[in-house]
């Protein structure tokens, strides 16, 4: 066999390689573009909806987020697990009012999801567990990328005041 016979059959085969792999990619990529399409129109939106009718329902939640920056699992989302506990706090506290109110749905809702212990992927299951809780916070900050930061600008804004004040910093 000649090189250049040898050249085309490793194109051809890395060829076909790279489009299991781009169709593997795609269909991954559909079914988490399925998985997130269901999340903001499902049962998890709905929650978040009935949730915010009700402090009380959100403070609990609040506190049950707070056990869950101590998991491990959830280390490479931890910043926007915070970020996310601190916007919904600061609003149901009424100390921050320049909101998108379709944002803070999503972002109940993806508070409720991760608190959930029977979701997408049961938390139970070692190892796996948590990838759909993780993915949803990544999707759910992307999403609100421009309110979030819109908050974080206005949350140091806040402790600027208080620390010029010798204020104490929440």
């Amino acid at each position: 066999m000649d090189p250049t016979s040898l050249a085309v059959m490793w194109q051809v085969g890395e060829n076909n390689e790279g489009g299991n792999k781009m169709r593997k990619n795609m269909r991954m990529k559909s079914t988490v573009r399925e998985l997130f399409h269901q999340f903001e129109q499902g049962r998890w939106y709905r929650e978040a909806k009935d949730y915010l009718s009700d402090r009380n329902k959100v403070r609990n939640l609040l506190g049950l987020v707070a056990h869950m920056f101590r998991n491990r699992a959830l280390a490479p989302v931890l910043k926007d697990l915070i970020l996310l506990y601190f916007y919904v706090s600061d609003i149901i506290s009424k100390r921050y009012s320049q909101y998108n109110g379709y944002k803070l749905i999503l972002i109940v809702a993806v508070l409720i999801y991760v608190v959930t212990p029977f979701d997408l992927i049961p938390d139970w299951i070692p190892g796996a567990g948590f990838l759909d809780d993780a993915a949803l916070i990544g999707y759910v900050v992307k999403v609100a990328d421009k309110e979030l930061e819109r908050y974080y600008l206005w949350n140091r804004k806040q402790r600027d005041v208080l620390k010029n004040q010798n204020l104490p910093i929440s």
